[in-house]
Formats: structure tokens, C-alpha cells, sequence
């Protein structure tokens, strides 16, 4: 739109400037003052726009700097840069520094290997259960839509051990409960079964829990 206005300026003073000079040339007052008008308003006009131009380009590229900028990351010695906008800065930095738990590859019904991480919250590991890992995927030994956890258990425990798998928008796929018994020591292997409509390789994550019921 400014560009609009520096070509209407344009239009404008050249009549003007022909005016001017041929007043003063015909030394007519009321012709070469009329002249200096049109041609003081067309460069003012010029002035406004280019100026109107300047700082949006400036306003433009700060706003495009604050939100689009550097983001260093640092994950396991491997240098890796992203950009970012910044509502999303947080985000990333408390996903680098969160506990994703231990990771391992599970197959389901539609017989993808897929990745993912298991971790327990705070009760179950109250009662001193930890994932010591998830068992490697056998052909043989394990089974499809299941998900294999090796457990080690610091204290005795009795109780239901509840499985909860979430998708990658941290919503909720499916679950599996487990009746456990194990004395102080102990390393089991558990097995918890999916119902065989759950596409395993829709897990992002899980998290164990210990039942109530």
C-alpha cells in the first residue's frame, strides 16, 4: 500500500516541478507558488511511506527473530540444532530433562516392531518395584500384543500390577491389570496381554501403576 502512495507522489510532483520552473521562468507568483505546494506535499508523501516501510521491515524481522530463534540441544554427547518458535521452547527443554523411563521394542497384530518407553509412577515404587527392562521380542517365547516387563522387587509385594498405555498425545489406548507375587529380591518376568483390536505400534509410551481394585 506505501509503494501505492510513493508512485501517486511520483505523479504528483513531477506536474508540481513543471509548475515551479515555469513560474520562476515566466516569473508568475501565483504559478511557481502553486507549483512548490504540489511539490513540498509529494515529497512529504515519499518521506511518510518509505519511512512507514522501514519500520514495518524492522517490526517484521524482530518478530520474526523472537519467535523463530536458535534452540540448542545437548541429548547423550550428540550435537543436534533446532529451530523452534517460542511457545513451544518449554516444551522441548522439559521433554530433553524428563525421565522417559526404559525403552525397549514390542510387536503387535499388525506385526510392527515398534519402540517404546515404560516407566512406573511414584506409589508403585513406593512398594520398591522398578523396570529392570522390556524383555527383546521373540519369536518364540513371546507373543503378539503383549508387553513384557522384567521387574525387580526391592521389598515383598502382593498385589495387581496395572499396566496403561498412552498414544503420542499422551491419551489413553489401553490397559492390562496382572494378579503379582514376588519376595524381596526377586526378578520376574510379566506378561501383560493386549486385547488383540489394540495396534501396539500406536504406543508412544506406558506407565505401571499399582492397582486398588
Amino acid at each position: 500500500m506505501f509503494f501505492f502512495f510513493i508512485i501517486i507522489a511520483i505523479l504528483l510532483a513531477l506536474p508540481g516541478l513543471i509548475m515551479l520552473l515555469l513560474g520562476l521562468i515566466n516569473k508568475k507568483p501565483g504559478l511557481w507558488i502553486t507549483g512548490s505546494v504540489i511539490t513540498l506535499i509529494a515529497i512529504i508523501i515519499i518521506i511518510i511511506s518509505i519511512y512507514s516501510i522501514v519500520t514495518k521491515s524492522v517490526n517484521y524481522f524482530n518478530k520474526h527473530n523472537t519467535h523463530y530463534n536458535k534452540y540448542y540441544i545437548n541429548d547423550n554427547n550428540n550435537r543436534t540444532y533446532k529451530y523452534t518458535d517460542s511457545l513451544t521452547e518449554e516444551k522441548i527443554a522439559s521433554e530433553i530433562k524428563e525421565d522417559k523411563g526404559t525403552s525397549g521394542f514390542i510387536k503387535g497384530i499388525d506385526k510392527k516392531l515398534t519402540l517404546i518407553y515404560v516407566k512406573t509412577n511414584k506409589q508403585i515404587e513406593s512398594k520398591g518395584v522398578s523396570i529392570e527392562k522390556i524383555e527383546d521380542y521373540n519369536q518364540n517365547t513371546i507373543k503378539n500384543n503383549e508387553i513384557p516387563l522384567k521387574l525387580f522387587f526391592l521389598d515383598d509385594f502382593t498385589g495387581k500390577i496395572f499396566l496403561i498405555a498412552y498414544d503420542n498425545r499422551n491419551i489413553e489406548l489401553a490397559s492390562s491389570i496382572i494378579s503379582c507375587s514376588a519376595k524381596k529380591g526377586d526378578k520376574k518376568v510379566i506378561e501383560f496381554n493386549f486385547e488383540k483390536s489394540i495396534v501396539l505400534s500406536d504406543i508412544n509410551h506406558c506407565v505401571l501403576y499399582e492397582s486398588e481394585y
